[in-house]
């Protein structure tokens, strides 16, 4: 990694630790289906074998499409953990577009529900938001180490990782 990439990594490192409390938080990740996952799609199905065919999207397109799906993903975690309220959790979203793109979410649990519901409501949000075809779930425990996890991917100064659109901070007093 270069000095001037290591240079970006750290400071959405010291940026996040500076701007998030994270005292009850889950760190979750998804993979996704084939079309943004791999930018394939499936264009033949002989009884003998499946023919795939590589879109070559463009990354800042493909960006936005998995974008919107972390949207409509808190939109119903959202809904789901506060049912009359309009309030909002805290987050942080990365989207790693190497290999097979996926996302890892840090999600900071409601005050008034239990660990227990709070998964239950993840599970839930993963169920409803299509495109999502795989979803681990950890409690998270060491928080620096976790961003560092979450900034692995080399990235090009012009290129973010870091979902902007899809984080939510609570200011710090």
């Amino acid at each position: 990694m270069s000095l001037q990439e290591d240079k970006l990594r750290q400071s959405y490192i010291d940026w996040v630790n500076t701007e998030y409390q994270l005292n009850r938080g889950w760190f979750v990740t998804c993979h996704l289906d084939d079309y943004l996952g791999l930018d394939i799609v499936r264009v033949r199905r002989n009884s003998s074998k499946t023919e795939y065919k590589n879109l070559n999207t463009d990354r800042n397109e493909l960006f936005r499409r998995i974008s919107k799906v972390n949207t409509k993903f808190y939109r119903t975690l959202e809904k789901n953990c506060f049912r009359k309220d309009r309030k909002r959790l805290e987050k942080f979203s990365v989207i790693e577009m190497k290999n097979r793109n996926h996302i890892h979410y840090v999600v900071e649990s409601c005050e008034h529900l239990s660990k227990d519901m709070m998964k239950n409501y993840l599970l839930l949000s993963y169920g409803e938001t299509k495109r999502l075809v795989d979803f681990n779930i950890k409690e998270v425990e060491y928080k620096t180490s976790l961003y560092e996890y979450m900034t692995k991917e080399q990235v090009d100064v012009n290129k973010d990782t870091v979902d902007i659109e899809n984080c939510y901070f609570k200011k710090l007093k």
